[in-house]
């Protein structure tokens, strides 16, 4: 089994699997968010994990998901995940709850095609490393 960060931290790149079998690829997509990297080339890999800890400031809520192209695969996640569900605070599971609303409610911009929420963190990551690297 190979772990593959996509897109890979901390340049963004797309990385490809060494193992050629690919359900035996986890592809962490923790990073896979308008606001770090470019979406518009969708993923629809066997095995994907995403998480909310990056993308709502979240870091060791531990909320995420996955998604499954083999459906046995996918059930048999749900049993292991059904205990772990019981380890996620319910602050984590609101304040996620109530970050992915305020995403979902939003309309993308005419101009970027971007979710106001994603173009904010888009100009505050930019903004943070121009002033790092003019320092």
């Amino acid at each position: 089994i190979e772990i593959v960060t996509h897109p890979n931290n901390p340049t963004g790149e797309p990385r490809k699997p060494l193992v050629q079998d690919g359900s035996r690829v986890i592809y962490d997509m923790v990073y896979y968010w308008p606001m770090y990297t470019d979406t518009s080339v969708k993923m629809s890999e066997d095995i994907m994990v995403f998480s909310a800890s990056k993308h709502c400031g979240l870091a060791g809520s531990r909320f995420g998901w996955g998604l499954f192209k083999d459906p046995k695969l996918a059930d048999q996640a749900e049993d292991v995940n059904f205990g772990v569900i019981l380890a996620v605070s319910e602050d984590a599971m609101l304040r996620t709850y109530n970050t992915i609303s305020q995403i979902l409610s939003e309309s993308p911009s005419p101009v970027t095609g971007m979710l106001p929420y994603h173009q904010f963190g888009r100009e505050k990551i930019f903004s943070a490393f121009s002033r790092l690297f003019d320092a």
